[in-house]
């Protein structure tokens, strides 16, 4: 990795504030999440993963990795 590891753990510690619920604007606040693992320095790679371990514990429903995979993918491309 080129990337610090103090940004890859603030990216992470950011997102742990980030609740996603089906219903009340979920998919938005994914998003937001994988945009701010984006803004924090991360590599594509590096914040799916951190993204796969926030979905265990702040989505409900969880996601399906196809969809957090298109969420990276859309945050990375804007």
């Amino acid at each position: 990795l080129n990337i610090p590891a103090k940004r890859i753990s603030d990216g992470a510690a950011y997102i742990s504030t980030i609740v996603a619920r089906s219903g009340e604007k979920g998919h938005n606040a994914t998003f937001r999440a994988a945009c701010a693992l984006r803004d924090s320095g991360m590599r594509p790679e590096d914040a799916l993963e951190v993204l796969k371990e926030w979905n265990l514990t702040n989505a409900f429903p969880s996601w399906t990795e196809n969809s957090l995979t298109h969420k990276i993918e859309s945050a990375y491309t804007q």
